[in-house]
This record gives structure tokens, sequence and C-alpha cells, in this order.
């Protein structure tokens, strides 16, 4: 690509600064956890569990920026798009792998417009699933770190004593061992 670079691409490189750091921070965040879990040191668990609450709201904040990034520059992008479509030759396979069928038209500008329009689209909803999967998977990371962090605290916090054997056989010998219906 020529320098200096188009508008619509050189609008980008400070988000994509942005955005590289936060990837950077939520991996060092994560190394720090499988340490932090491996050596299972109560204070280190405790920093983890509030930094996997930060790496969900990183994770999500990565996600809202590539999102607005796509609206805000959505003209700057489908123009980008269009000029490396237009012209283009496309070549279209069909039929099996032992009898192939192959096709190549050349783009008209409609048939350019439509594929970018079609992508911008697909690229929205694509950005809104990766948002929802985001957080709902950094949420459920984050509450099984919260709870990794109470079971090292207390070990005793989540475990029940289930009855002995003992109790069990004493409780049948002497207690009223009817059926629960018995009118009788």
């Amino acid at each position: 690509m020529p320098w200096p670079l188009p508008i619509a691409i050189s609008a980008f490189v400070p988000f994509d600064i942005v955005l590289g750091v936060l990837y950077l921070v939520i991996a060092l965040i994560e190394a720090f956890g499988v340490t932090a879990a491996i050596m299972s040191r109560l204070p280190l668990v405790r920093i983890y569990a509030y930094l996997s609450a930060f790496g969900v709201v990183a994770v999500v904040a990565i996600e809202v920026i590539r999102l607005v990034l796509n609206n805000v520059y959505k003209k700057a992008i489908l123009d980008e798009c269009f000029k490396e479509l237009r012209g283009l030759t496309l070549t279209t396979t069909t039929g099996s792998i032992f009898n192939p069928n192959t096709t190549s038209t050349v783009l008209t500008d409609g048939q350019a417009k439509d594929l970018c329009n079609d992508w911008w689209v697909k690229s929205i909803w694509r950005n809104v699933g990766w948002l929802v999967i985001a957080l709902f998977l950094g949420i459920m990371f984050a509450l099984v770190n919260i709870a990794y962090y109470r079971q090292l605290a207390d070990p005793a916090l989540l475990r029940t004593q289930a009855p002995s054997a003992a109790y069990r056989m004493e409780a049948m010998r002497y207690g009223n061992n009817q059926p629960y219906n018995d009118d009788q």
C-alpha cells in the first residue's frame, strides 16, 4: 500500500494501538491468573479475582470500540471496499471435486457496491454477536475466578457433610418406617 495511508485507513491507527494495548493487558492478566492458580497463594488469587472483573470490562470495551468504529467510519470503509472490488474478476466454482465448473465474471459497480454493503451488514451483526458472547463468557470466567478465590480462602465453605452410615441405620431402626401414605 502506498504511503501516506488513505484517510480511511490512517484514522484507524490510534484505535488499533488502543485495541492492541487492551489485548496485551488482558493477556497479562490471564498469564498472572494462571500463575496465581498454579501457586494457589491466596493474595495472588485475590488480586486475580479483582483483575478478572477488569478483564471483562476491557473485553467488552474492545468489542464496543470495534462496533462504534464500524458505524462511525461506515462511508470510508464502504468506499475503500468499493475501490478494491471494482473491476475485480470473481471466479466461481460449482459442481463436484471430480467435475468442477468454473466461471469468471468481472464485477460491475453495482455488484461491487452490493457485495460491500452485504459485507458491512454482516460485519455489524458479527460484532454484536461477539459483544454478547464476550460479555457472557467474561462474566462466567470472572465468576469462576471469584468462586476459586472463595474456595481457596475457606475450603469448608461449599462442603456439606452427609449423614454417616451409623446415623442412617439408627434412624431406620427406631424411626417410623411405615410407607408414606399408609393409613393403617
